[in-house]
């Protein structure tokens, strides 16, 4: 096989081409995720504009240009893997496209929608766009006749291939992969490895499986690839998609979608300020002019020109197999702008081929695939996971679900805006020396000490850093919807929590905490920051939080 020529090439460069080409592979195998992805597009232009109205400061070209266009390729992905060598290559395999291990997950200890599986995901450490959830098959719980079956099963197969191993190897031998590899390696991931095949088997194991509550070990077990279960896009006011989404799915009416849009539109433009018009647009200026308010009529505008968008033939997603839209979004209300907001369709009801124990084929059918949406918000500190914690504790004695609006009370320990959540301690900054600051410390002028003193008088910046990574409950929440199960009772009585270092075993790496990245980001961009301002660093002075 040959090396390729030339210098290897930038592995986030390959990350980008590899979610390019899953994401053509995805919206072939599913119509319904390319769709999906036209509705994405045409909301978040719609968010652009309206955020263009608002702040004066951001250029228009920029705003609808490539950096806009960027946000809308930003991807997550979900497989699901059945064992523990094939998770190792799995975590071999993303690291040549740049992707490191972050967070682990236990979803067999998320109470009544626990499933069997512990995950991590693979995404790279700075600033990523794309990520890749990793769920490895846990089956020591299912009853001892099944779990036998289910390892037989997966014993058998052979995901990868020798030519993929080759080029994996020959990445890590290298230290990179030239074009001719690289290509070939992602052809070998659209071609093989996450290909949805529509076979599976043995058909015995799959019924069996279904019929013990275990659709998702079923889904791992008895097909042939680590199929993509999901593809997610990135979305900048997830409301508004899921409510564009169910009017082209004829779930709505274009009435009902302009009452939801418009109070979406308004509340986007009256929460947009600097940070969050950051959190939303990564490019924006570090300094920006006073927020503009916006008149009814403007956002009564765009309200009309989306509904004539999304009234086009491109977006009639009605006329697509389809199963409906999720009734509820999982992660935070929508006015608790931290870490992640998840919603999605339903998982599609798809044929398959089966073969049974001698060998015959028969039709079936298959549910499990299905297409996600996300929106980011602020990454949390300590004590801000506690206090979204306690909320969904709180919701959950309610009765309510976390994501709705009528959660708004049990998350009543969490800010509303950034200036809140950091006076709260909650969430966590990147902090620069501002122009000010740096002018004042070369003119010789005295400097306040307590970083808060510095912030106040403008001679330091913050901005918020975004939430990169998953929240185990909101992704059960999302697994057991698209499964047809609120959880999985042939597990049997709650056992142990999985522990972290069970999976990096297996992975032969460590798994990178997201809390304590993000932790020690601030802290250096704190110690950077005061150095920059001739101001020793030995205590952090203000930021205790990043350190709990």
């Amino acid at each position: 096989m040959p090396n390729g020529s030339g210098k290897p090439l930038d592995p986030r460069n390959l990350q980008d081409r590899l979610f390019a080409a899953l994401s053509t592979m995805f919206a072939a195998e599913v119509p319904l995720y390319g769709g999906a992805l036209a509705v994405n597009d045409a909301c978040n232009d719609t968010l652009l504009e309206l955020l263009g109205m608002v702040q004066p400061g951001l250029d228009g070209g920029a705003v609808r240009g490539p950096a806009g266009r960027r946000l809308g390729a930003e991807r997550h992905g979900a497989i699901r893997i059945g064992r523990g060598d094939e998770y190792r290559w799995v975590g071999r395999l993303f690291a040549c496209f740049g992707m490191e291990p972050h967070g682990f997950y236990d979803m067999t200890s998320v109470g009544a929608k626990r499933q069997p599986i512990m995950a991590t995901a693979f995404r790279s450490r700075h600033r990523p766009e794309h990520r890749m959830f990793c769920s490895l098959l846990v089956s020591d719980g299912f009853p001892a006749p099944l779990a036998a079956r289910v390892r037989d099963a997966l014993a058998g197969r052979d995901v990868f291939g020798d030519r993929a191993r080759a080029l994996v190897e020959r990445c890590e031998a290298d230290r990179g992969l030239r074009e001719a590899d690289g290509m070939a390696l992602i052809g070998e991931c659209v071609g093989r490895i996450f290909a949805w095949t529509g076979r599976g088997g043995p058909v015995e194991l799959y019924r069996d499986l279904v019929a013990a509550d275990l659709r998702i070990a079923a889904d791992i077990a008895c097909f042939p690839t680590h199929h993509l279960n999901h593809l997610a896009c990135n979305s900048l006011a997830i409301d508004l998609f899921t409510a564009a989404m169910r009017l082209c799915l004829a779930e709505r009416d274009a009435d009902w979608f302009r009452g939801r849009a418009t109070g979406v539109l308004s509340s986007v433009a009256e929460q947009a300020d600097d940070d969050r018009v950051r959190l939303l647009l990564p490019w924006a200026p570090a300094a920006l002019p006073p927020a503009r308010g916006v008149a009814p009529a403007a956002v009564a505008g765009l309200v009309e020109r989306l509904v004539s968008r999304l009234g086009d033939d491109t977006h009639a997603l009605h006329r697509l197999p389809h199963a409906g839209f999720k009734e509820t979004t999982e992660g935070p209300p929508a006015d608790v702008p931290v870490l992640l907001r998840q919603d999605s369709y339903r998982a599609l009801t798809e044929r398959v081929l089966f073969s049974d124990a001698g060998g015959e084929t028969e039709i079936g059918s298959h549910t499990a695939r299905f297409g996600e949406v996300e929106q980011r918000g602020y990454a949390c500190s300590v004590a801000g996971r506690r206090a979204y914690d306690a909320g969904l504790v709180a919701a959950d004695a309610a009765g309510t679900d976390p994501g709705s609006g009528g959660a708004g009370a049990a998350f009543a320990g969490l800010g509303r805006t950034a200036t809140e959540l950091f006076t709260r301690g909650q969430i966590l900054g990147r902090y620069q020396p501002s122009a000010a600051g740096l002018a004042a410390r070369h003119a010789g002028h005295p400097l306040p000490t307590p970083l808060p003193a510095l912030l106040a008088a403008g001679f330091v910046t913050r901005q918020p850093l975004r939430y990169e990574d998953f929240l185990p409950v909101s992704a059960a929440g999302i697994f057991a919807s698209n499964l047809r199960q609120q959880g999985t009772g042939a597990m049997g009585a709650p056992a142990p929590p999985r522990q972290r270092e069970e999976l990096e075993a297996i992975l032969g790496q460590g798994i990178i905490d997201p809390v304590a990245a993000e932790a020690a980001t601030e802290a250096a961009s704190i110690r950077e920051t005061l150095a920059a301002l001739g101001i020793a660093a030995a205590d952090p002075q203000g930021c205790d939080h990043a350190r709990e």
